[in-house]
């Protein structure tokens, strides 16, 4: 194999990768703008309101029973 035939192969592989890598990054845009256009398509819900959350206080367990009094 000739010094020629090394370069070109070497070209079009390099080139090849170039169009992988361009077809990557162009799938990626329209993934990204895809998802980005569901958000505004999507009904939104009804507005509720604002929403107040109360919490209820943690109540420590009940201490376990004593044991019985050993009998006399």
């Amino acid at each position: 194999m000739t010094d020629d035939q090394t370069n070109q192969e070497q070209f079009r592989n390099r080139q090849r990768l170039g169009y992988a890598i361009v077809l990557a990054l162009a799938l990626h845009l329209v993934l990204v703008v895809t998802s980005g256009l569901i958000d505004f398509v999507a009904p939104l819900p009804e507005y509720l309101g604002p929403l107040f959350v109360e919490l209820e206080p943690i109540e420590p367990p009940p201490p376990p029973p004593e044991p019985p009094p050993p009998p006399p």
